[in-house]
């Protein structure tokens, strides 16, 4: 198992915590796919010529569409051998939560205003966008 993060004191805590032979926790950028490739597969944890799976998990909805996130998933997807597995969890609010036309539970109340302000694809893509990372 490889474990990627951008943020240093997060990676540094999964490298205390991640000591076995068989994982390791490496500094990297979603959005810079080709390097954590690169990072992973220098572990030697991973063969991408074998199934794969690749978590994403509650990252995306961070990452801004003018990042692109999509191609980014579009060049993990297409490293990963045949048989692979895609894991996304994604925060979504519809449409109508967005207007105020539909009920929100207080979980969403809280994400909306902790988006309130962010840049268009933090946290606020419908399910066809989020769908589309398949």
């Amino acid at each position: 198992m490889v474990y990627v993060d951008s943020d240093a004191v997060a990676v540094s805590h999964a490298r205390a915590l991640l000591t076995t032979e068989r994982t390791r926790a490496v500094y990297g950028d979603l959005t810079r796919p080709d390097e954590v490739l690169a990072a992973a597969a220098a572990t030697r944890l991973i063969d991408f010529g074998r199934p794969v799976a690749l978590l994403l998990a509650a990252v995306l909805h961070h990452i801004p569409d003018e990042a692109g996130p999509h191609e980014c998933v579009t060049a993990f997807r297409d490293a990963m051998a045949r048989g692979s597995y895609l894991v996304i969890s994604h925060a979504q609010l519809t449409p109508g939560h967005l207007d105020g036309s539909e009920p929100v539970s207080e979980l969403g109340r809280e994400l909306a205003a902790a988006q309130e302000g962010a840049q268009r694809g933090n946290g606020t893509r419908t399910r066809e966008e989020i769908a589309a990372f398949y």
